[in-house]
């Protein structure tokens, strides 16, 4: 091989070196941004004793609005985006959350557990004040099953204690 040729090989080496530095960069970045939590205004949960909501995001700096439990005083914090961690247990977004509540729903069917059973939520035609949970079967399982029957005043506890639950599980899965 003569020196011409050589040298075109070690630039071209060069040039595939290059390039690949740069995936590798492209690759790190999308990384470190995909671990970031993606936050929007709106957003709200606890942190240990404490609650909070996503006031802004400027950049990487997110304002929180902060209530403690015992002294319901309030007050902000900017943190970078980078140090928001697993004790942080975001559990929805206001705006999501309102905007879902204005919408009318009178019944839906989700999936209940693994083996495929269906769970539906209704509310009760006469009178207009019950919500019921039951499963759904198909004819060859039989009738259906009223797992719950609950009045509308009762609703609202039911389903604030169904989100404490929801925070429980997801405080314990991040350790």
């Amino acid at each position: 091989m003569d020196t011409k040729q050589l040298a075109a090989d070690i630039e071209a080496k060069k040039l595939l070196v290059k390039s690949c530095k740069k995936q590798l960069r492209q690759a790190e970045s999308d990384l470190a941004e995909a671990e970031e939590p993606k936050l929007r205004k709106g957003d709200y949960g606890t942190k240990s004793m404490l609650r909070f909501v996503v006031v802004a995001i400027n950049d990487r700096v997110v304002t929180f609005l902060w209530e403690g439990v015992c002294d319901k005083n309030q007050w902000e914090t900017e943190w970078d985006l980078s140090d928001i961690n697993d004790f942080f247990v975001f559990l929805g977004n206001i705006f999501d959350d309102l905007k879902a509540m204005a919408e009318d729903l009178t019944e839906f069917t989700m999936d209940g557990d693994a083996k495929g059973q269906k769970v539906v939520v209704g509310q009760t035609v006469q009178p207009v004040d019950s919500i019921y949970i039951r499963t759904e079967h198909t004819q060859d399982e039989g009738e259906d099953f009223l797992l719950l029957h609950l009045n509308l005043s009762n609703f609202s506890a039911f389903i604030l204690n169904l989100r404490r639950m929801e925070a429980t599980l997801k405080r314990k899965q991040n350790g």
